[in-house]
Order: structure tokens, then C-alpha cells, then sequence
């Protein structure tokens, strides 16, 4: 492990020289380009690990995987109504 990192304070006026304690982590350069690095605490990922074991994972079909891509395009090209709107429509007075 590296030596932690010093450096100059001044408070009030008074200079003094101070030990920074920080954390020194490697990212190794197998990282591609494209992916990305999230740090979470242990405790977190722990509950993350544990969640992971007692919800489980639903796949999507097919027809769910298409009607989720319709969804996001008409969503990207304003293709929806605010719930007012949709309120609107159904006559519902809020």
C-alpha cells in the first residue's frame, strides 16, 4: 500500500502539517472503454448480494423486449400524454 499523501493547512492563520489518510485503489486497465466502475460500500453490497438471492430475476420475452423498444421510441419522440391528459380524456376532474 502507498504511503498516504501529505500537505500544507492553514486555519486561522496557523500553518500546520498535516497527514491526509485516504483510501488508494487501483483500476486495472482490463476496464474496457465502454463498461463502467460503481464503489459501494461492503455493507451495501452485501445487501445487494443478499437481495439478489431472495428476489429473482424475471426475464423479459420476446414480445416484452419489443413492446419495451416501442415504448422507449415513442417516449424519445414525444409520443405519450401527461396524466392530466390522459385524465382529461377519461373525464376525471382533479
Amino acid at each position: 500500500m502507498k504511503e498516504p499523501a501529505a500537505g500544507l493547512l492553514t486555519v486561522g492563520g496557523i500553518v500546520g502539517y498535516i497527514k491526509l489518510v485516504m483510501p488508494i485503489i487501483t483500476i486495472p486497465k482490463s476496464l474496457k472503454k465502454g463498461d463502467s466502475l460503481v464503489a459501494i460500500t461492503r455493507k451495501e453490497y452485501e445487501e445487494f448480494l443478499y437481495l439478489r438471492k431472495i428476489i429473482p430475476e424475471v426475464k423479459m420475452t420476446a414480445a416484452e423486449k419489443r413492446s419495451w423498444k416501442r415504448a422507449e421510441r415513442d417516449y424519445k419522440n414525444s409520443k405519450y400524454m401527461t396524466l392530466k391528459e390522459f385524465q382529461g380524456e377519461l373525464g376525471i376532474v382533479s
